[in-house]
């Protein structure tokens, strides 16, 4: 992920599997770390966790470099005074792009800022010329944020419906290319959600709009039940990307 976001930004970038492989690369003198302006490590690795790597590392790099602690756990305050002795900036799972984007801006020296800016805006520009809309609709905000983030690497337009009256509010103002459908939302769920979707879309005799399901209930009652509704595909949570890209490409 960390990998797709330094892409879409047009940032170069190195990435491993492992600390064991970071920590190889970086102590290879044939490896020009110089040129090194964030550091970017998980804190929960199986060979090594994030701190340790960084204390083993930290005479390779350059005094430039922007050391960034990625974590999912709550520090107890032994730890994290360490964390924060060592690290300029913690963020917690999950990474939402425009907020990591954000927070390497603030690490980053302040001539270098307008510069990177610009050149992001370009790209983003650049990719709202080809944007496909597609509408997730989803009651947890970071679920969606999650979500969002992923489809606007692709290079979609996303808009956000909280609840199934929203997104009907939202399809009846704008076509779109798919709808992402959380099952279970209040007001009104995504099986009845979908079926007054595809109730308007009959009445308005417009072509049917491909709808995925996003559940976290993968029995085959439930996968009889989004197809009844007239969902077209589904897909599990937590998010599986390589899934939901395929369903993209089968769908779109």
């Amino acid at each position: 992920v960390l990998k797709g976001f330094c892409s879409h930004w047009d940032v170069d970038s190195v990435s491993f599997y492992s600390a064991i492989e970071a920590k190889k690369w970086l102590e290879d003198s044939d490896n020009d770390t110089s040129q090194l302006d964030f550091l970017l490590l998980d804190y929960c690795m199986p060979d090594m966790n994030g701190l340790s790597l960084l204390k083993q590392v930290k005479p390779y790099l350059p005094n430039k470099c922007k050391n960034v602690l990625i974590s999912s756990i709550t520090f107890n305050q032994d730890n994290a005074e360490q964390v924060e002795r060592e690290f300029d900036k913690v963020i917690q799972k999950p990474v939402i792009g425009k907020l990591l984007y954000k927070d390497l801006v603030n690490l980053t020296d302040v001539d270098d800022i307008q510069a990177t800016t610009q050149k992001i805006e370009t790209n983003q520009q650049t990719d709202n010329e080809k944007q496909i809309s597609v509408l997730v609709v989803e009651d947890n905000q970071i679920n969606f944020m999650v979500v969002e983030q992923f489809l606007q690497m692709q290079g979609f337009q996303v808009v956000w419906a909280s609840d199934g009256e929203k997104a009907l509010i939202e399809f009846e103002r704008q076509p779109f290319s798919l709808i992402l459908m959380d099952c279970m939302m209040p007001i009104m769920d995504g099986y009845k959600t979908t079926q007054k979707i595809r109730e308007l879309e009959e009445k308005q005799n417009l072509n049917p709009t491909p709808i995925v399901a996003l559940t976290a209930d993968i029995t085959s009652e439930n996968k009889q039940k989004c197809l009844d509704a007239g969902m077209n595909e589904y897909i599990t949570k937590p998010f599986n990307f390589e899934e939901l890209s395929d369903v993209l490409k089968q769908l779109i």
